[in-house]
């Protein structure tokens, strides 16, 4: 580099540390009539984010000196050098990781916003005493609360603005940022064509993390509604709510996040959520004080809806993307399948045998897992699975009645099976004696048969996820898994009323039976509608209209109407006194909308295929 070479950016430096000191001072001047607003912190901060140590140094100290002339006071002056001194050593140490995470930086903010304060007092009590110290802090109250509530919005508001008016700046003066910010600008332009690695252990170990995230899942949403009704009452069950409805809210939001950040990059940082979630959900349990149990338990629940929200959607899209590329087979439900449920019993089994600590460690170690399988793997998605969808195909299916029909009808059948998925224990907790029925949450063995129904569960799904199912029998398996539910449905429906009339020996073994092969029923009737209802669909629109149907299909069926479903039924049965009879009404209620549903889905089907005969017959005609 020649010395006049040297000479420009010199210069430039020069003027760019005079102009940014000099505007924050302006914006101090002007709003000087508003007790304790400060944009010099905002400044300071953002320059020791993107600038060199020695420029951000030198426009700390410049700001600090011009607000000298400002400050009413010598001990004010001297709070504000040092704020801003103790701000640019913090923003040293922590700089690297806050371009990784930007909650950091909303987070540092924060903490920086109270250390002018701080100094003052200090300053006073080293001077005076601790009395007078504490009586000027206390008079700078208004001061201390404006200046949390402007940088609790103010870089939310504008840090990205500034962000994008320091990265047009870089492409000319790259000698004026410091290489963090280098680098963190390098990566999100190439986040798209991001390095990729096709190795098979990288994707292996991507499956095994899937593996335990689902594991993880699983066990959660089996046991801690189980732990929630033993350790508070029924009514609390609700509260598992919190999960599905914050994963549909949170779930576009970190589909939006994954395209500026990278799937990897958002796994790692959810897993460590997941991780906090866990722990403090399983934390509840071990307290007796009920005000603290129920805030860990709350707090606990709303991190698990928002750290596991599209993480499973998000993993297995970067498996997907390898397969593609490398022209393997995706096998990723069948492998799931298999292994996911495996872990089911031991949480169950540590509350009956150990302490809740155990239980604690045994779920955080499976989050533990899912961290520490992210962190040593390697990136393996090339580029998202992007469906290429012609958005003008929502105008003509909205006036296909039939297509929206279906996706109600086939629907409730996949909302009825998961309100199961968390609320099985209370048809499990469920006690038959002397013609009548109540909640018993004492007895021993209740968790032995809920383990037992969840495994049975599972298992059928297991067994029908590896079997080939023929697309040309789609719509028979399809109308077979509504029929398994249905039956499922009127198995328990019957079984209740008969007793009520007619009563049994050993009624509860009996029920605690038939609740497990139902169970059985369940999930392969499940698993029969979701393999099979895309062909279904296939019947209903046109080919141009078929990934749009898919997609309303997930999003106000899959996501949206189920959970309304999810959510009607776990309210009623939780706030509804139990008694036979409204047991079996609900039960009633439950097989008549199953069986109207698969009704309606054979009258469209005998209809779609009356309609396909009449078209073959005016083609032959014409012939």
């Amino acid at each position: 580099m020649n010395s006049q070479t040297k000479k420009t950016q010199a210069i430039i430096k020069i003027c760019v540390i005079a102009l940014i000191s000099a505007l924050s001072v302006c914006l101090n001047i002007f709003f000087v009539w508003v007790p304790g607003l400060d944009f010099g912190l905002f400044v300071v901060v953002l320059c020791c984010l993107v600038f060199t140590w020695e420029s951000s140094l030198t426009i700390s100290l410049a700001i600090s000196f011009l607000m000298f002339f400002i400050k009413p006071t010598i001990i004010e002056g001297l709070a504000y050098l040092a704020t801003n001194i103790t701000v640019w050593l913090v923003m040293l140490v922590i700089r690297k990781q806050s371009f990784k995470y930007r909650i950091i930086i909303y987070i540092a903010f924060l903490v920086f916003s109270t250390f002018n304060d701080f100094y003052i007092l200090f300053f006073w009590t080293a001077i005076t005493d601790w009395k007078n110290g504490m009586a000027i802090y206390l008079a700078r109250v208004v001061h201390i609360h404006v200046m949390f509530a402007l940088y609790c919005f103010l870089p939310i508001i504008f840090l990205k603005r500034v962000e994008k008016l320091f990265n047009k700046l870089l492409g000319k003066n790259d000698f004026l940022f410091n290489k963090n910010f280098k680098q963190y600008t390098e990566d999100k332009e190439n986040i798209i064509n991001m390095k990729y690695y096709d190795d098979k252990k990288y994707y292996i170990i991507q499956m095994l993390s899937l593996i335990v995230s689902l594991m993880l899942m699983v066990n959660f949403l089996a046991f801690i509604p189980y732990k929630i009704v033993v350790s508070f009452n029924i009514h609390y069950l609700a509260a598992i709510l919190i999960v599905p409805v914050l994963m549909l809210i949170i779930t576009p939001n970190w589909m939006k996040l994954k395209k500026k950040v990278g799937n990897k990059n958002l796994l790692q940082f959810n897993s460590f959520g997941l991780l906090i979630a866990t722990v403090v959900t399983t934390l509840a349990f071990s307290f007796s004080n009920n005000i603290v149990a129920h805030i860990l338990l709350f707090l606990g629940l709303i991190l698990f809806g928002i750290f596991i929200a599209g993480f499973v959607p998000i993993n297995i899209e970067m498996i997907k993307s390898h397969d593609l590329r490398n022209g393997n087979a995706h096998i990723t439900n069948k492998i799931t399948s298999l292994t996911i449920f495996w872990t089911i019993p031991i949480p169950f089994i540590i509350n009956e045998y150990s302490k809740n600590t155990f239980n604690v460690i045994f779920l955080g170690m499976l989050a533990v897992t899912i961290i520490i399988l992210l962190f040593t793997n390697k990136n393996i998605m090339d580029k998202g699975n992007v469906l290429d969808v012609d958005k003008s195909q929502f105008k003509s299916l909205k006036s296909n009645k039939i297509f929206f029909i279906s996706i109600f009808s086939q629907n409730l059948f996949v909302g009825i099976i998961k309100f199961l998925e968390i609320a099985l224990c209370l048809f499990f907790f469920v006690r038959l004696e002397n013609k009548e029925l109540y909640y018993s949450f004492n007895e021993s063995n209740t968790y032995i048969y809920l383990v037992l129904g969840f495994l049975s569960k599972f298992i059928a799904q297991a067994i029908l996820r590896q079997v080939s199912l023929k697309e040309k029998y789609h719509s028979q398996l399809n109308m077979i898994g509504m029929l398994l539910i249905v039956f499922g449905f009127m198995s328990l429906f019957a079984y209740i009323l008969a007793y009520k009339f007619l009563g049994f020996n050993n009624p509860n073994t009996l029920y605690y039976a038939l609740l497990i092969a139902v169970q059985f029923l369940f999930g392969a009737g499940y698993i029969l509608i979701e393999r099979t209802k895309a062909s279904y669909y296939k019947t209903l629109v046109s080919k141009d209209e078929f990934k749009m149907a898919m997609i309303i299909d997930h999003v106000l069926g899959n996501a949206f109407f189920s959970l309304l479903v999810n959510i009607l039924f776990l309210i009623t049965m939780v706030f509804l006194s139990p008694t036979i009879f409204k047991f079996i009404l609900i039960l009633g209620v439950v097989f008549s909308m199953t069986l109207i549903s698969m009704i309606v889905n054979v009258a469209i089907r005998h209809k779609n295929k009356t309609k396909v005969m009449n078209e073959e017959h005016k083609i032959i005609n014409k012939i």
